[in-house]
């Protein structure tokens, strides 16, 4: 398995043996793990068994062109990256070329071979960069998804005590201020609330008096009983 970020599973089409092979020979020099294909159709039968990040394609094969072959494989893996290689270098061959997803192209035969691997190593740099992305992105998502977790416990600890089911003084009293503002409307549907807040608080301080509190285990008819002196006591009936 190649694990050199320069390096990727890279298909090579064209049905010209010569070329195919030149093409071939130059990549595999360059680290990368190369499978050749002789036309359109035996390439996208093997891009869609196993999806190569890097393709190089020749833009005129028998029955399907590589500009047809560049749409299949963009259209399966948006992220594949394809050079199509042409001896007809023409404005419309590459402006269809790009407008099919094609990265670049080269023009055969090849002043240099050089640009066989440059070309590539370009393309592999940008495959990599949307790899590292894609990563990144997923890391966030993560990190806003915990944070919106920490929050929510954070929002519910600020209003409600999880072990006396009480809410706490600074919650009470706005909340407080906020009914007395409505107190006048009929039928006010926070009543209930305030009633039962004021009757949990009352049993409370009831208990405190005889020095313990009862404190009520959520989903369970157990409490927990802790004894308290004067002090703590009142620091029960403030809290």
């Amino acid at each position: 398995m190649v694990t050199n970020r320069k390096s990727v599973r890279t298909l090579v089409v064209d049905d010209d043996a010569s070329l195919r092979e030149v093409v071939s020979q130059v990549l595999t020099a360059d680290g990368h793990d190369v499978t050749t294909a002789s036309s359109a159709e035996q390439a996208y039968t093997l891009f869609r068994e196993h999806p190569f990040p890097l393709v190089f394609s020749d833009i005129r094969m028998g029955n399907m062109s590589g500009i047809e072959l560049v749409q299949l494989i963009k259209e399966h893996s948006p992220d594949a990256q394809a050079i199509i290689m042409t001896s007809n270098a023409t404005a419309d061959n590459a402006i269809s070329a790009l407008r099919a997803g094609a990265y670049d192209y080269l023009l055969k035969p090849f002043e240099d071979i050089e640009l066989i691997s440059s070309v590539a190593n370009r393309a592999v740099e940008k495959i990599r960069l949307m790899e590292d992305n894609s990563v990144l992105m997923d890391q966030v998502g993560q990190k806003n998804e915990e944070l919106k977790r920490a929050n929510a416990i954070l929002k519910e600890r600020s209003i409600h005590d999880s072990l006396t089911e009480v809410y706490n003084p600074r919650f009470f009293y706005e909340f407080l201020k906020l009914e007395q503002r409505d107190q006048s409307a009929a039928g006010d549907p926070h009543r209930g609330f305030l009633n039962r807040v004021a009757l949990r608080r009352s049993r409370i301080d009831e208990h405190a008096a005889h020095g313990s509190v009862h404190y009520p285990c959520r989903g369970s008819t157990d409490s927990i009983v802790l004894n308290t002196s004067a002090a703590s006591t009142a620091m029960i009936a403030r809290s």
